[in-house]
């Protein structure tokens, strides 16, 4: 039997690319493009270098996922049929809206380099996190587990640190 239909995740809407994580702009042009395109069922799974996507079979969610551990690491379904199953992470905060992510001037405690920081940041591809400390510190990093390496690269040597934004929201309290 095919697997159980996924719950959406709220993650992101089917057709935004940005959101799509890992994926460099050339990969979500020749692979998610070509998925959302694709008849149903489909499916694609993301991983840590690479994604695939299968149309039609008796359970294209299997099979994606299979052929994607095959490629490389992390595999994860990002959507099933028309609905995004990717999970946000667990340990990110909701957005508080204290800001507009891409308003670098809006980042407290930063100096003229860490807003150039930020600024490459906004760069990064999801998954994404940003960190601050009171005494001016910083840390990011994208990748599997960005939000306790953002945390991990600005406590080295600094108190307080505390996320800024996560993926595509601030999340900030302002506190």
């Amino acid at each position: 039997m095919p697997d159980r239909a996924r719950a959406a995740s709220a993650y992101a809407d089917i057709n935004d690319l940005d959101a799509v994580p890992f994926l460099t702009d050339k990969q979500r042009d020749d692979v998610y493009r070509h998925f959302l395109a694709a008849p149903l069922p489909r499916a694609i799974a993301i991983g840590s270098t690479s994604a695939v996507y299968i149309s039609g079979g008796f359970d294209p969610s299997l099979s994606a996922m299979d052929r994607c551990w095959k490629l490389t690491r992390y595999c994860q379904l990002y959507a099933v049929d028309n609905t995004v199953v990717w999970p946000r992470l667990e340990s990110e905060p909701p957005s508080t809206k204290f800001a507009a992510l891409t308003d670098v001037s809006a980042v407290p405690y930063l100096s003229e380099r860490g807003r150039r920081m930020y600024t490459k940041f906004l760069s990064l591809r999801t998954p994404r996190a940003f960190a601050i400390a009171p005494d001016g510190a910083w840390g990011y990093a994208w990748g599997i587990d960005p939000i306790n390496d953002a945390l991990a690269y600005c406590a080295n040597g600094h108190a307080g640190c505390r996320l800024y934004a996560v993926n595509r929201d601030v999340v900030w309290t302002g506190k």
